[in-house]
């Protein structure tokens, strides 16, 4: 399965994350940060960077890599 990014468009003033989503044994998709930044760009350039070390290393890219906003959940709004 392919790296897969998102880059949303926020304020300044919100910090960015990269949430990594894997299966879990049960079948669950369950997220994980795997690093904040200060900038999209910057989230953007090290989720780039962990794929290409990955692949050189060997590894098989996969599952879900997003760059979010803190301010946003990967799985969505919570319900009232």
């Amino acid at each position: 399965m392919p790296t897969r990014w998102l880059a949303t468009s926020a304020s300044a003033e919100c910090a960015w994350v990269v949430w990594d989503g894997r299966l879990s044994r049960q079948g669950i998709l369950e997220w994980f940060i795997n690093g904040t930044f200060f900038t999209v760009k910057d989230c953007t350039a090290d989720l780039l960077a962990f794929a290409s070390t990955q692949k050189r290393d060997g590894y098989e890219v996969g599952g879900e890599f997003h760059c979010l906003p803190d301010t946003v959940d990967p799985l969505g709004p919570k319900g009232k």
